[in-house]
């Protein structure tokens, strides 16, 4: 049932999504590179791939492990009202932009969203400005999203900055000059943390494969560091529970 298509199902899927589920061990040297991101920055920086049930569970345990008090999400500035509406236990949103079926949008992030990972409600910053001039590039798309997460308040415990692995790292790629590059150069000692999935799928429009199955334990994950990079490696993982309705990606 990875693309949902209507509010009832989708209700009930976050309904039945556990956050906390997942089993996290840390090795010491990145717990102190972690630590360090966000006592020098006040920001480390997650790297995804759309569309895995496991990315919030990620999220709520990397939180929790850390005491981290915001979430900051690569989700459109526009839906903020929506979100905030649905956090204080109004509706599921409405707005297309949340039903485009790329990943970004999961059943397990509306659940996260209501969540504590750390006993209280955690502060939710969305950061992805999609109102760009005619002709913006990649690189604009990022600078905006860059802009979007260095004005954002102080939190205790720092904020946790969810994107696309593509925008998370700190030197510019193929693709452009990426948000987490704006963020480094303004804060200079944050870190990012790139998921690794061993094995399993994903929905992103369709369902994807990132392989064939593991033998590691599912449900469970390990982040360490691997060279001058953080890694957060998950054992296995599985195509979330995604809105998804017929019209373009914003």
């Amino acid at each position: 049932m990875p693309a949902v298509h209507d509010v009832a199902t989708l209700s009930a899927a976050v309904t039945a999504f556990r956050p906390d589920e997942l089993r996290l061990t840390v090795s010491p040297d990145a717990a102190e590179a972690v630590r360090a991101s966000l006592g020098s920055s006040g920001v480390v920086l997650l790297g995804e791939i759309h569309g895995v049930r496991e990315n919030p569970q990620i999220s709520f345990a990397v939180m929790r492990e850390f005491g981290i008090g915001g979430l900051a999400l690569e989700w459109p500035v526009s839906a903020t009202a929506s979100v905030a509406a649905w956090r204080d236990g109004g509706p599921l949103p409405q707005d297309d932009a949340l039903w485009c079926g790329d990943g970004r949008m999961t059943a397990g992030h509306y659940a996260l969203l209501r969540a504590r990972p750390g006993g209280a409600r955690p502060a939710v910053l969305l950061f992805d400005v999609a109102a760009l001039p005619a002709g913006a590039t990649w690189s604009d798309r990022d600078a905006a999203m860059g802009t979007a997460v260095l004005g954002a308040p102080a939190v205790a415990g720092g904020w946790l900055v969810v994107a696309g692995n593509a925008h998370t790292v700190t030197e510019p790629t193929h693709l452009g000059v990426p948000m987490g590059h704006h963020v480094a150069r303004a804060r200079p000692g944050v870190r990012p943390i790139g998921i690794t999935y061993r094995a399993g799928a994903y929905y992103n429009l369709a369902p994807q494969r990132l392989g064939p199955p593991g033998d590691g334990e599912p449900g469970t994950a390990t982040l360490h560091v691997a060279g001058e990079r953080l890694v957060l490696e998950l054992a296995e993982a599985h195509e979330a529970d995604v809105p998804h309705r017929p019209g373009p990606v914003p």
